[in-house]
């Protein structure tokens, strides 16, 4: 963010930002204040919540606004975010520039679907809080569209981590659907059902033709090299050292720099680097929570990580 507001955007955040802050006050107290959160971080203004524990304390930039129902969370955030592209829309035209993150808190527990939403999937909670997310995106998308926006707006649509168990991984399957696909594990783990997560990019009037795909290897902490080539920004020495961009990558162009391994860790902090097609995981079990999980698999005979 300090990054797009140096180059001249205006910057915002809606949604969950979990990244640490502290309450000058009571915290589910409407007028305390956040003396160090997101508005200290680059943004603009901000419009959400800490952490799906602190769902209910509603936030605008440095302050707690209102206790809400947690159930009401997601549609507040994603009403805010349309609203922030249609006050900014005519200025991004006339060239001042936004930069929107929308930190969905969803489809996290706990599993809210407002009523116009349940029972929609035939999967639960869960697949009617995942079905609402995509309504919820598509609403912000729409907002770009209304405003003119298309051709000159990319959109970036992504995940911090694979399912989580509290989708009931039973429950689904015997429904015929697997959130992880064919891949092993699932949020906490160190196998790639927790760390192959959705990646795609919208942007009609760049390179990004629809329907390719990349297969380069890319990482989330990519996005600030990537986005700092995109608009100029010379990145200091100091800044996202483990950055590389991939821009030229959606124009189908090879990477110039080309990232040759990635560095993962699981929940209880086992880590794994990958390079090619092979993966050295440093932990004999999940590393979280699939058994054999990271307390139970140094008990089945195999060397213990010094």
């Amino acid at each position: 963010s300090f990054l797009l507001k140096e180059a001249g955007y205006n910057t915002a955040i809606s949604g969950k930002w979990h990244l640490d802050f502290n309450y000058d006050g009571e915290r589910c107290t409407v007028g305390t204040t956040i003396p160090d959160g997101p508005i200290t971080r680059g943004f603009d203004t901000w419009f959400g919540f800490h952490h799906a524990r602190e769902v209910r304390e509603l936030c605008k930039d440095d302050k707690v606004i209102e206790v809400i129902s947690p159930k009401d969370m997601l549609p507040r955030t994603t009403d805010f975010a349309v609203e922030y592209i249609n006050q900014k829309a005519e200025a991004a035209k006339n060239g001042k520039p936004f930069f929107l993150y929308m930190a969905f808190g969803s489809p996290h527990v706990p599993h809210l679907p407002t009523d116009d939403w349940v029972g929609k999937s035939g999967l639960g909670k869960y697949g009617d809080f995942v079905m609402m997310t995509d309504g919820m995106a598509g609403k912000i998308i729409n907002a770009i569209d209304a405003n003119g926006l298309t051709d000159n707006t990319i959109i970036l649509f992504t995940s911090d981590n694979g399912t989580s168990k509290a989708a009931n991984f039973e429950d689904l399957n015997q429904k015929g659907h697997y959130p992880s696909a064919d891949f092993r594990g699932c949020k906490t783990d160190i196998w790639e059902g927790a760390h192959r997560v959705p990646f795609i990019i919208r942007w009609p009037d760049g390179a990004v033709k629809a329907g390719s795909t990349c297969n380069a290897l890319v990482g989330l902490s990519d996005m600030s090299a990537t986005l700092a080539e995109l608009v100029g920004y010379a990145l200091p020495d100091n800044a996202a050292e483990d950055s590389i961009s991939f821009l030229s990558a959606l124009s189908g162009k090879p990477v110039a720099h080309p990232r040759d391994d990635i560095i993962h860790h699981s929940g209880a902090g086992r880590f794994s680097i990958r390079r090619g097609k092979w993966k050295l995981i440093l932990a004999p079990g999940s590393g979280g929570l699939t058994a054999p999980d990271y307390k139970t698999s140094w008990q089945q005979g195999l060397p213990e990580i010094q």
